[in-house]
């Protein structure tokens, strides 16, 4: 009986560290971080696609981190592109056919005033997700789509940006969220849960060893 109490007691542990460590694995990633990023072929100096999934949502964060060009993707401001309405896109490359049912997007200073989400299997025939999207400032803005989308590539379309500078944008994510409602753990917030975990399981294990040697 004492032999089986012990092994109950092991058991119980066990089952709560991994509950612990499957509620963190639950939270969605950002899929579309360090992906290849695709464009529409032009961009602002060294202001390049790639930055937008890089994991830098600002331009303190990537200045802080020593990151050059504010870590954004920022469209040329010259010759066409100095008007206030043209198209202008940017997305990610997932490198297989990923699904995902929400887009959260960093926009600088410069930002898309009317976009929309499409998808691609091949980069060339283009699919709306999304309705016409308008945006009326410089911040976070999340999109979740009616039904999920499932392609290789997504992508940004502007239609309409707010001034005759270049649109810009610092940070471009997807999600398959499946419903879930709380924000998904990304970057440093990521380290601080498996941080507590961690925690979490060695307090369980010391519990659970002065159980069996009593």
């Amino acid at each position: 009986m004492k032999l089986l109490s012990r092994i109950v007691s092991v058991a119980v542990c066990a089952c709560m560290v991994l509950s612990i460590i499957a509620a963190a694995s639950a939270e969605s990633e950002n899929l579309a971080y360090g992906k290849a990023t695709i464009d529409y072929g032009k961009h602002q100096g060294d202001n390049v696609s790639s930055y937008i999934t890089d994991g830098y949502r600002s331009g303190d964060e990537a200045k802080a981190a020593g990151v050059a060009n504010d870590s954004r993707w920022a469209a040329e401001t010259t010759h066409e592109d100095q008007a206030t309405t043209g198209e202008w896109w940017v997305g990610v490359d997932f490198g297989e056919a990923t699904t995902f049912d929400k887009i959260v997007i960093y926009w600088e200073v410069c930002y898309g005033k009317q976009f929309k989400i499409q998808t691609s299997n091949d980069a060339a025939e283009w699919t709306d997700v999304s309705d016409v999207i308008t945006n009326s400032s410089a911040s976070r803005q999340e999109i979740i789509l009616d039904n999920p989308a499932t392609a290789k590539y997504m992508r940004v379309f502007i239609t309409e940006k707010d001034n005759s500078w270049g649109v810009s944008m610092y940070e471009l994510e997807a999600y398959n969220t499946d419903g879930e409602t709380t924000p998904p753990q990304t970057g440093v917030e990521s380290v601080a849960v498996w941080a507590l975990v961690l925690f979490g399981a060695a307090c369980i294990a010391v519990f659970c060893t002065k159980k069996v040697k009593a």
